[in-house]
């Protein structure tokens, strides 16, 4: 049998253990949101460059080169050319995310 000391400190310990999961949880669903917020903007960002016709002769795959280079060069490696296109996808298939009512 155990003593009271021993119990409380394995409530203890549950207690703490469901605490850090439950906000770890928490923390990767913010996360998760922020990940898809930061995507749909960079794929906004790349979109209204394109359509404002500056550099229309770059428009293919040039344009993701450079964007993907210049940012590497300032230290962002997590962004490659493949990941500039699927924000890009990722913008137009859902154009219209802020103007609905949640996003108010």
């Amino acid at each position: 049998m155990r003593n009271a000391t021993e119990i409380n400190i394995e409530t203890l310990v549950n207690s703490i253990k469901e605490t850090n999961q439950y906000f770890l949880n928490k923390v990767q669903k913010q996360v998760n949101t922020a990940l898809t917020l930061r995507n749909w903007i960079i794929g906004f960002y790349i979109v209204e460059y394109e359509q404002q016709g500056n550099d229309r002769a770059v428009y293919g795959q040039r344009l993701y080169k450079e964007i993907a280079a210049n940012l590497k060069n300032r230290g962002i490696t997590s962004l490659r050319e493949r990941h500039l296109y699927i924000c890009k996808d990722f913008y137009k298939a859902y154009a219209d995310i802020l103007r609905t009512p949640s996003a108010k």
